[in-house]
């Protein structure tokens, strides 16, 4: 022995996911992004800021609009300090009328981590340097050269292929397991509740 001490590893509060879906998620979307937080805090040497460790977060799994423009995930940080709440929206397979092959549930999950990268960089607060000047000149250059988009790109596939491996077969599970019967179930009781409130 040396005598150092060592330091304790730093243990980031778990944040329960609340998670808007046709299928019961809670608990595996839970789990893997506190498994993605614990990692990224870890990796970056950084901690939740004090007026972040209460914050609730909701994840709303939606169907798209028939704009190709329209993004595949959203993560919304105006409520933060109104409401305390970071807001996600990503679209849902099951509303898609999307085969789920394991190519299209990987590009779902990466969407999916994407996201959880975005709301770890709210919470931490954790800015990075902007990149230089790029040789580029897109209409969209500043939004694809943004430093936390560069960032969540490059962690997204990492965080869907990594982490707590058994979560992410437990949800492509249940994805798999809701058939094309239960979407139209789903969609002739949300067509009647509609027309109750009409009512």
């Amino acid at each position: 022995m040396n005598g150092k001490r060592t330091k304790a590893k730093y243990k980031p509060p778990e944040f329960k996911i609340q998670v808007n879906a046709l299928i019961e998620l809670d608990v595996e979307i839970s789990l893997l992004f506190n498994a993605i937080l614990q990692d990224y805090c870890e990796r970056f040497n950084t901690k939740i800021a004090d007026e972040r460790k209460n914050c609730k977060i909701m994840l709303s799994l939606i169907q798209g609009g028939n704009d190709p423009a329209d993004m595949d995930g959203l993560c919304a940080f105006e409520p933060v300090v109104r409401l305390n709440t970071i807001a996600i929206q990503v679209r849902c397979l099951l509303l898609e009328n999307v085969d789920p092959s394991d190519y299209a549930i990987q590009h779902w999950l990466e969407i999916l981590t994407h996201e959880f990268v975005h709301v770890c960089q709210c919470l931490t607060q954790r800015t990075m340097k902007p990149i230089e000047q790029t040789l580029l000149s897109l209409p969209n250059e500043e939004y694809y050269f943004d430093p936390d988009e560069v960032e969540a790109r490059i962690l997204q596939a990492y965080y869907a292929n990594k982490l707590v491996t058994n979560t992410v077969s437990t949800i492509v599970q249940k994805i798999r397991d809701c058939t094309g019967e239960d979407i139209d179930d789903f969609e002739i009781e949300l067509q009647s509740l509609v027309q109750q409130r009409v009512k």
